[in-house]
């Protein structure tokens, strides 16, 4: 006869500990998720903040080479830092003035090449014409614009990237499509474009390192605030967990109390010569001891579940419910003492209900 129940010590250690490491990772993986995303959007934004950079160059370009090219070019003086362009295949390339100035026409491109010459020493900003095709061969593209210009000449977007430069020092690299127009066919009519085709780009070099310095200082606020918020996050699953495990604990020690006391329970059944039984609110049989099935003449399996009125005469076991159901409804122990049938005879018997 057993009334002990399976020891699920060890498994609830074990539910205490796992359950704040699966909780502890589960938080670790989300702090880690949110920041890669935050710093995704750093690094999108910085992006996006070259690209605006660059989109700004490009249009005061855009704005000067469209003046230049709505005047047909303009007449600059010829100097050592000017000379006449000798790509520019025009008749009226160069004029003389009535006072013995000679003047040069200059076209969009030398003019660009020129602001380009200024700008590069004091801003590291680069400006360069260029094309799959061009008339001066300081205009050829490089690597990476001949990469760029194939890509206009698919998709006429203008195109950006973060690379490093020859020196180490990252830049943006800036693509716009320079599309025909008619002030552009008086130079570049006999290569054969037509208005609204692309002829070429305006690439834009500028320096990331003030923005990728920008970026840095964000991670690393990043950082330092996804750390504080994953190391509270985990002293609060500490704390959780210090709880579950001290209820663990308590529900261990209750349970190890409660299989003692069945335990020694168990041993007073088996053991004592007295007629001992458990029953349950509806007066079935639960448990009896050897002592009390050999009284009654029947293996105790024989007697789990079933009633007085299954052995006793119908009076003794209808006084037996009844004192039971007295028993049962006030709480309180109950000693009689009682006759009853044995396998010997009648015998008189203390009853403790």
């Amino acid at each position: 006869m057993n009334l002990g129940f399976p020891d699920m010590t060890k498994k609830h250690k074990r539910f205490s500990f796992v359950i704040p490491l699966i909780f502890g990772l589960g938080w670790t993986l989300a702090v880690g998720f949110l920041f890669g995303w935050n710093v995704k959007q750093v690094t999108n934004q910085t992006v996006q903040l070259g690209e605006q950079e660059a989109q700004a160059f490009f249009e005061l370009i855009a704005a000067a080479r469209s003046w230049n090219a709505g005047h047909s070019g303009v007449y600059v003086p010829v100097t050592a830092d000017t000379p006449p362009n000798p790509f520019l295949d025009i008749p009226d390339r160069d004029i003389k003035t009535t006072d013995g100035r000679v003047l040069t026409k200059m076209n969009p491109a030398y003019m660009t090449r020129q602001i380009s010459e200024i700008t590069s020493p004091t801003h590291s900003v680069r400006f360069h014409i260029t094309s799959l095709k061009p008339i001066r061969p300081g205009n050829k593209a490089d690597t990476w614009e001949t990469t760029a210009l194939k890509a206009i000449a698919r998709d006429p977007q203008p195109k950006l990237e973060l690379v490093p430069a020859t020196d180490g020092k990252a830049v943006f690299r800036y693509m716009a499509p320079m599309l025909v127009e008619e002030a552009c066919l008086y130079c570049h009519a006999k290569q054969g474009y037509k208005v609204g085709e692309v002829r070429g780009g305006t690439s834009i070099t500028i320096p990331a390192a003030r923005l990728l310095r920008n970026r840095r200082q964000h991670v690393a606020n990043l950082i330092t605030a996804y750390a504080i918020i994953w190391g509270l996050g985990l002293i609060g699953l500490a704390i959780a967990a210090g709880s579950l495990i001290r209820k663990v604990n308590e529900l261990d020690f209750e349970r190890t109390q409660a299989w003692e006391q069945r335990n020694l329970f168990q041993t007073m059944l088996v053991s004592s010569p007295d007629l001992i039984s458990l029953k349950n609110a509806e007066l079935n049989y639960l448990a009896v001891n050897p002592a009390f099935s050999q009284f009654l003449g029947r293996e105790d399996t024989g007697l789990i579940g079933r009633s007085d009125f299954d052995f006793w005469p119908p009076e003794l076991a209808e006084r037996h419910a009844q004192e039971d159901r007295e028993v049962i409804g006030s709480g309180r122990a109950a000693v009689r003492d009682e006759e009853i049938p044995s396998q010997e005879g009648r015998m008189w018997v203390q009853v403790i209900t």
